[in-house]
């Protein structure tokens, strides 16, 4: 079964206050960390992807910051993402390579 990517990062679509060009590179690193994980990678393998992804947003995030709806948003897709895969990682474990 596959993740249903059509919904990804909606509130920050729905909000003018965001840059479509920078609402699309976010989600194409949370469709890059979907990808990586349906090609079922090691637990560890998608702990790294995933420090990966939140480290590309943070570059994302220099150019506009991000506000406390957009890390809301991300941090719940990414949540969500990880839940439908049945994976379990804490958020204390994807906060600690955040800086927003």
């Amino acid at each position: 079964m596959k993740y249903n990517t059509t919904k990804l990062l909606q509130a920050m679509y729905d909000d003018e206050f965001y840059q479509n060009y920078q609402v699309d590179n976010i989600k194409n690193n949370l469709l890059d960390l979907i990808n990586f994980i349906e090609r079922q990678n090691s637990l560890e393998d998608i702990k790294h992807k995933l420090d990966d992804v939140i480290i590309h947003i943070n570059q994302i995030g220099k150019e506009q910051k991000l506000d406390d709806k957009a890390r809301d948003c991300i941090i719940s897709d990414i949540l969500s993402i990880l839940k439908f895969y049945g994976i379990k990682i804490s958020l204390k474990e994807i906060s600690s390579a955040k800086e927003w």
